[in-house]
């Protein structure tokens, strides 16, 4: 098997685990919710049904994290500006996956990231 070559450890979720994310994104009035399906110290992996959504998210756009659900130990990401850097859309899926990377993120909350992800992996 191949050595992992992402620059930050993660923890996964299913869409079962409840963990939700709400985020607005820039030059759109509406916001969206979206499932978190991993974290890192970098950012997010997300997951939304199509049918859920009103506009088209492309790589590149920008959203500010505005409010997360299903757990105390991350709302120090929220008011968080945050761009999409991939898009996975298959036709044959009812979602739509999305990695988005924290624009900017303070050592403190890198390491809150951290702790909850070593919390998780015990």
């Amino acid at each position: 098997m191949g050595q992992e070559k992402r620059q930050y450890q993660r923890t996964y979720f299913s869409i079962k685990d409840g963990l939700k994310i709400m985020c607005i994104p820039e030059n759109q009035e509406q916001s969206f919710t979206a499932h978190i399906m991993d974290i890192s110290e970098g950012g997010l992996c997300l997951s939304l049904k199509k049918e859920n959504l009103d506009f088209k998210i492309q790589k590149n756009d920008f959203f500010l994290i505005n409010e997360i659900s299903g757990t105390d130990q991350l709302n120090e990401i929220c008011n968080m500006q945050c761009q999409v850097r991939w898009m996975l859309e298959l036709e044959q899926s009812m979602f739509i996956f999305f990695g988005i990377e924290f624009l900017v993120t303070q050592i403190l909350l890198q390491d809150d990231i951290r702790d909850f992800i070593n919390n998780r992996r015990k």
